[in-house]
């Protein structure tokens, strides 16, 4: 009797005010809220969960029932109760309960405690098990194999015609093995945070959310990934175990955006930000009112306040969905960075400058050739026939080479300097020139406004300070480790006199340059500027000269993100760069 009591509780609720304040309303809220914490201890019975939950006065409801998603990671369940919340649940409330969900598990690591406890008394956010963590990583292995399969993932391969499903079966093999390679790295805990981002990539409507949130996901990581280098940096006993851990954070970030949101997450923001500014003034808002009022019947108000406008989830702005757009920009571009800084890394340690040349090469070149005595007519034809065709061989390997590293290193120049000339500034979004009302009149909602706000400005002034500085050292590393590189690549040609040839090559151009190499003594047909070729460390010294220009640039206000031995250190780095500038000039 009690439990069908329960079941038609939505009657009872629509008594008078004096009604809901008597001692039986009372009671049977207490039984309501723990018959519903029954259910939520029994998986099983989750499917009934939404139906009961949703009888509870609306501050009850919005603690048990948040809670309770943060522990729901099955993909089907997870759609079944955000289909039960659009028939039992007010409009809009539930885009409040998920922004709820994804920030309490975002944050649930945290040490401070008291901010995890909520109004309720005996709703808590505890601590995760290992059991629920490895849940979250099957889920999250879910997620990207549903992702792939619809085409929406950066790692994926996107199909234009869903016919040919049979091809590519061999790429497909291979994809499957990077995301499962990449997903065996990713720490339980972090699977949990990233899980907790596809709440919001169900419905499109919420993609702002989403980014917004996922916003928030790569500033932790990074935020602990870049204090963990600095404390790595400054040595002592935990270094070894900072460095693992930054690399674990860094992993994760690449892993989130590679494979777990989906691509078209911006592009759903922008036009639905637009759509809704479009809009705001042709709805009719009295029959948004009747229909807001019909649901608004099975809630309990406390008072005159209306306690569902308090809840109701505000639409993102177009101009907050471009702050939170460009913020994602920037934080991608430098995790683009850093993967193009690593893919150098690995390229300058795997290739020698240096090419072995067989016996025959060695004997034929211009200077072993001038310590011999003359030989026969014949031989000496035989001899140059040799030591050409060999030689051949020599300086295209020597341009391959060359040509390999060069494009690394470019690759790593543009993608760091993408990061420091960022429109704006780096993580210096439009919002720092707002006042405090207008930012928070744009945040997504009365919940998670100001506050907000004002931690996320915290955040992005921090990652200024600690990634852009490593930006410009990383650059100039690329650029000074480049360049000697390429001399020590020159100094081996030089031994075999064709220095003038690799000079005059453009590594962009190998085709066009075989006529030079019929050149016996050496002489090259075409006379490049060296500050013009790949090949030349003088090109690479020239592009780290460039840095001071770009970080002096007040656009970008990279020089505010510098402290006094940041700003020092580059200057030495600078003045080191023009001395070896000049050398190569007067070396040519």
């Amino acid at each position: 009797e009690f439990l069908h009591s329960i079941q038609i509780s939505p009657s009872l609720l629509q008594e008078e005010e004096e009604e809901e304040t008597s001692d039986s309303f009372y009671i049977k809220n207490i039984m309501l809220h723990r018959y519903v914490q029954h259910l939520i201890n029994h998986p099983s019975l989750w499917n009934l969960v939404t139906t009961y939950a949703s009888l509870l006065p609306l501050p009850t409801f919005m603690n048990v029932y948040s809670t309770f998603l943060t522990v729901v990671y099955d993909n089907k369940m997870r759609q079944s109760l955000l289909n039960q919340a659009k028939l039992y649940v007010p409009s809009k409330i539930d885009l409040v309960v998920l922004r709820r969900v994804v920030r309490i598990m975002l944050h649930d690591d945290d040490d401070d405690e008291e901010e995890q406890k909520e109004e309720d008394e005996e709703v808590r956010i505890g601590v995760v098990s290992m059991e629920e963590k490895k849940d979250a990583v099957r889920a999250l292995r879910n997620v990207i194999v549903s992702n792939i399969r619809n085409g929406v993932v950066a790692g994926g391969i996107t199909r234009k015609n869903k016919d040919d499903e049979d091809d590519d079966e061999v790429e497909q093999e291979e994809q499957e093995k990077r995301w499962k390679k990449a997903l065996s790295k990713v720490l339980p805990s972090d699977a949990r945070k990233m899980g907790s981002i596809h709440w919001l990539c169900y419905n499109s409507n919420y993609a702002g959310d989403a980014l917004l949130c996922a916003n928030m996901l790569l500033r932790q990581f990074m935020l602990e990934m870049e204090e963990d280098t600095e404390e790595e940096e400054r040595g002592g006993e935990e270094a070894k175990s900072n460095k693992k851990h930054a690399r674990e954070k860094m992993h994760s970030a690449k892993v989130f955006l590679d494979w777990c949101l989906p691509v078209d997450t911006v592009d759903n923001a922008r036009m639905l930000a637009y759509k809704d500014e479009m809009s705001e003034g042709d709805h009719n808002e009295e029959d948004e009112d009747e229909a807001d009022n019909n649901q608004d019947e099975m809630l309990v108000e406390g008072d005159e306040t209306n306690e569902y406008d308090t809840y109701k989830g505000k639409t993102l702005s177009t101009s907050f969905v471009a702050e939170v757009v460009s913020e994602f920009d920037s934080l991608t571009i430098y995790l683009d960075a850093h993967t193009s800084f690593e893919r150098w890394h690995d390229v300058l340690a795997s290739i020698s400058p240096i090419v072995s040349l067989s016996s025959s090469l060695s004997s034929s070149s211009p200077a072993r050739r001038a310590n011999k005595g003359s030989p026969s007519s014949s031989s000496r034809m035989e001899e140059d026939i040799i030591g050409k065709m060999e030689r051949r061989t020599y300086l295209r390997r020597k341009r391959q080479i060359g040509k390999t590293v060069a494009e690394a290193a470019d690759r790593a120049r543009e993608a760091f300097i993408s990061v420091m000339t960022h429109p704006g500034g780096w993580m210096m979004g439009d919002d720092t020139k707002n006042d405090n009302t207008k930012r928070a009149n744009n945040a997504p909602d009365m919940e998670h406004g100001e506050e907000e706000q004002e931690q996320r400005k915290a955040e992005m002034r921090m990652l200024r300070s600690l990634c852009l500085p490593r930006v410009v050292l990383a650059l100039h590393q690329v650029l000074d480790q480049t360049a000697d590189w390429m001399e020590a690549f020159l100094d081996d040609a030089r031994a075999y006199g064709v220095d003038s040839l690799l000079l005059a090559s453009d590594a962009r151009d190998d085709d066009n340059k075989e006529e030079d190499v019929d050149n016996d003594d050496g002489e090259e047909s075409v006379h490049d500027d060296p500050l013009q070729s790949p090949l030349s460390p003088a090109y690479w010294h020239k592009m780290a000269i460039y840095i001071a220009e770009i970080v002096a640039n007040d656009e970008y206000e990279l020089s505010s993100a510098f402290t006094a031995e940041d700003l020092k250190r580059f200057m030495e780095l600078m003045a080191e760069t023009a001395v070896k500038l000049l050398h190569c000039s007067s070396a040519k």
